[in-house]
């Protein structure tokens, strides 16, 4: 059984690590998603409790993300360091589309914004 360690920005078990630093974590994605919200019209205390909610909910989906990554990298030790980067860049690209989700279900969900072809 391998024991996880954390040291500075790294996260380590066995041989194998993840960097721990901010655009790995996703805080540009959530940072694209807040200044979208505080900047749609609605009310503070929505604006409040949806960022909250949003940045708790983004937390426990990349926490997933990395435990998974973790658990194919060590299951997967013979595995080429360009799988493992392709698999990095598909779990990016997901966490990219639940930013997106995020910021639809505010604007569905709390904001006065509508998006409508004219006609």
């Amino acid at each position: 059984a391998y024991e996880p360690v954390a040291q500075m920005k790294y996260l380590f078990i066995g041989k194998n690590w993840i960097s721990l630093e901010p655009p790995c974590l996703g805080t540009g994605v959530v940072s694209i998603v807040l200044i979208f919200v505080f900047f749609t019209k609605s009310s503070l205390l929505h604006k409040l409790s949806y960022s909250v909610l949003f940045i708790l909910l983004f937390h426990f989906v990349n926490t997933l993300r990395l435990a998974w990554l973790l658990v194919y990298i060590v299951g997967n030790p013979s595995s080429l360091t360009a799988q493992r980067v392709e698999l990095h860049d598909y779990i990016t690209y997901f966490m990219y589309g639940f930013a997106l989700l995020g910021i639809f279900a505010y604007q569905r969900w709390y904001s006065a914004l509508r998006f409508a072809a004219r006609v």
